[in-house]
């Protein structure tokens, strides 16, 4: 064989296009069955999940979803899981909007799978809700009076809370305004002022 058909081959080699992955190459990688969506893995990883506010392998995840909604239910004496359940998605998707940075990520981190995706599927409001602001949000969204929303808000975020543990807790009420203490079950200190800054 020529030298310049050997460069021909090779050009033809590197100008050929990858082949997408057989259905035997998927089988080898996901097991058998359906095969996830490729451009939903490449946007949200193989299990799922938006990259950025979930961590694929988060360390300190210690109930299940189911857990979490049954704590939910017996602290809020509901009436059943299903309406236990609503009450905690509710809730966590006020809460997503309401919180940034690191604490929106690390407390997705804490959460269930199916709390966190909840939670950090939402979009962070432009300007954040006092904690009194939160309930009566809740309340209009849901159809409910302040009571029950202040009520269900307490219910859930106690047990939230309870997960982030009181380090990462305390960092999330630094990043929340007035008002949100008491639901998550902590009593409410006063702020110190800010100091002024002095004139230039």
């Amino acid at each position: 064989m020529s030298g310049t058909a050997t460069m021909h081959q090779a050009a033809a080699v590197r100008q050929t296009p990858a082949q997408p992955p057989s259905r035997r190459d998927d089988e080898q990688k996901y097991g058998p069955g359906p095969v996830p969506d490729r451009g939903r893995v490449q946007r949200y990883g193989q299990d799922g999940y938006r990259r950025g506010d979930l961590d694929p392998s988060p360390p300190r995840r210690t109930v299940t979803f189911e857990e979490l909604v049954e704590r939910v239910r017996a602290d809020g004496l509901y009436d059943s899981d299903q309406r236990a359940e609503a009450v905690t998605r509710s809730v966590l998707a006020g809460l997503g909007r309401q919180l940034t940075g690191d604490e929106r990520v690390e407390l997705a981190g804490v959460l269930p799978w199916e709390a966190a995706l909840e939670f950090s599927a939402q979009i962070p409001a432009a300007r954040q809700l006092t904690g009194l602001g939160f309930v009566q949000e809740l309340a209009a969204r849901t159809g409910s009076g302040p009571g029950p929303a202040r009520w269900d808000t307490g219910s859930v975020l106690r047990n939230v809370g309870d997960l982030a543990g009181p380090e990462l807790l305390d960092r999330v009420l630094a990043q929340l305004p007035d008002g949100y203490a008491l639901l998550f079950g902590r009593v409410q200190l006063a702020r110190r002022p800010a100091t002024p800054r002095p004139a230039a």
